[in-house]
């Protein structure tokens, strides 16, 4: 929302015709396309990344897991428990 009101406001600058608008119109056309980049990096580059590291945080706390899983049954085996008196 607040991105289409900014993109809104710097459209009649950048398209002014008049004294002055040669200073302005450049800086018009600066604000549209960083805002536009900006917003469609927050709405599709960050959810990808958020998306690929989450792929890789699942992949190492599976390792994680099934190294405790061997652990466990390395013991259960062996009877060893640390619990023992």
């Amino acid at each position: 929302m607040t991105s289409i009101a900014t993109i809104a406001a710097a459209i009649p600058s950048a398209i002014a015709i008049g004294h002055g608008s040669e200073t302005r119109s450049p800086m018009a056309y600066v604000v549209i396309g960083g805002v536009l980049f900006s917003t469609m990096l927050t709405l599709f580059v960050v959810p990808c990344a958020y998306s690929l590291l989450t792929a890789f945080e699942n992949k190492q706390h599976m390792k994680e897991v099934r190294s405790a899983i061997k652990e466990l049954d390395d013991a259960a085996k062996t009877g060893n428990n640390e619990n023992k008196p």
